[in-house]
């Protein structure tokens, strides 16, 4: 016992030894990158031996010794063994929803093409959920896809492909996912429910379809009649310059131009501020009047076409003041209204007791946007006269 006590503090005073010629000669040595009292912690955490966490990314020039004991996990010659220490991190980077970085360890797993198939078609399923998870829902089917051709029969590959399939509203897909899965184990619960939900789809989505098809096609026959009630009293309807792709302003002849210049389609419903057709056959226009003297304009949402403009031009300026017609000249009586020959460069006189049908029935007169609109001036004015030198007057 004394020898071996002897032996001990023989090789404890030796120690002591090296450790003091060691610290005598490097007495003088500067580290480059000491630690100080501001980055203690922080260095510690990229030593192996002392991290207190695992780092989410590891960059190899801030932290060589970690990056390289991670590379060593991976370095097995064995790949089947390489791909399932991928599946494994994958799987912890999925428990923790880091499902991006799963996505990323999953795919190098797969890289790796070993010959284990339940390992690769289980790194494809598990990256479908991974995908699903972030809503990439056609990629979460395609790897659903390979994991199920792969390894024929696999539940949880089914299983993925069939929720997919239902986000993608796929729902006849989803079915036959469902199906599969029954026929490979009938009491899966997770399958009936997934196909009585696929079914309830399904069938929403038909009767919305119907329902759809059914709007679309009243609408269709709405603007039918419209269009038909437009042609048959010879309204030029033409689209406002610059906003259709014609090679020349030209009078539309087609359905769909007609729409078009009308500010409709087939996808949109007849409303505010668009040409209707009411019960009685009657057209009401949104019409525009401008008043270049002052820059301003009224909007009529709704002028009904057997209605003289007299009537609106009663209700607009008798009632109450403008606020804009400083010097009250903006009677009735002084009123006057034109449209625009556009083609003629010209200005042509409407007489206030004409009715908007009988003008817009005018061969002269053409209907832009589907807005008809008309000028107001104050006759006998400065303004008036030095405004009609801009065009030819026509009445």
């Amino acid at each position: 016992m004394a020898e071996k006590d002897s032996l001990a503090a023989k090789l404890d005073e030796d120690l002591n030894n090296y450790v003091d010629k060691m610290l005598e000669k490097n007495k003088n040595y500067k580290y480059a990158h000491p630690l100080s009292e501001d980055n203690w912690e922080e260095e510690l955490e990229n030593i192996p031996l002392f991290m207190t966490k695992c780092p989410e990314e590891v960059d190899p020039e801030k932290a060589p010794g970690v990056a390289a004991m991670q590379a060593m996990k991976f370095e097995e010659d064995d790949p089947d063994a390489r791909a399932l220490s991928y599946k494994d991190d994958g799987n912890e980077e999925f428990k923790k929803e880091n499902y991006k970085k799963a996505i990323k360890v999953y795919t190098e797993g797969i890289k790796v093409n070993c010959s284990d198939t339940v390992v690769m078609s289980t790194l494809f399923a598990n990256r479908a959920n991974a995908h699903y998870k972030i809503g990439n829902y056609r990629t979460s089917l395609n790897d659903a896809t390979e994991a199920k051709n792969i390894q024929p029969g696999y539940i949880k590959a089914i299983f993925r492909g069939g929720c997919a399939c239902i986000e993608l509203e796929r729902y006849n897909d989803a079915i036959n996912w469902c199906k599969e899965g029954l026929a490979h184990d009938p009491d899966q619960k997770c399958f009936q429910d997934l196909l009585k939900k696929a079914t309830l789809k399904l069938k929403q989505y038909e009767r919305d379809k119907r329902k759809k098809e059914a709007e679309e096609n009243k609408m269709r026959k709405a603007n039918d009649r419209l269009i038909e009630a437009i042609m048959s009293r010879g309204v030029s309807l033409r689209s406002i310059p610059g906003q259709v792709n014609n090679e020349e302003d030209r009078e539309d002849n087609s359905e769909v131009d007609k729409l078009t210049a009308l500010g409709l389609n087939n996808q949109h419903i007849p409303g505010k501020g668009q040409v209707t057709l009411d019960d009685d056959g009657v057209l009401h226009w949104p019409v525009l009047f401008v008043y270049p003297e002052y820059g301003q304009t009224d909007f009529i949402e709704a002028f009904n076409e057997n209605l003289r403009f007299s009537d609106n031009l009663q209700v607009m300026f008798s009632s109450q003041d403008v606020p804009w017609d400083v010097d009250r000249k903006y009677r009735p009586s002084q009123l006057e209204i034109y449209f625009e020959d556009v083609e003629k460069n010209a200005l042509v006189f409407v007489t206030q007791s004409t009715c908007l049908a009988n003008v817009l029935s005018n061969p002269r007169y053409v209907v832009y946007g589907g807005t008809p609109s008309f000028i107001i001036l104050v006759k006998d004015t400065p303004f008036q006269e030095q405004f009609k030198t801009k065009y030819n007057l026509d009445r």
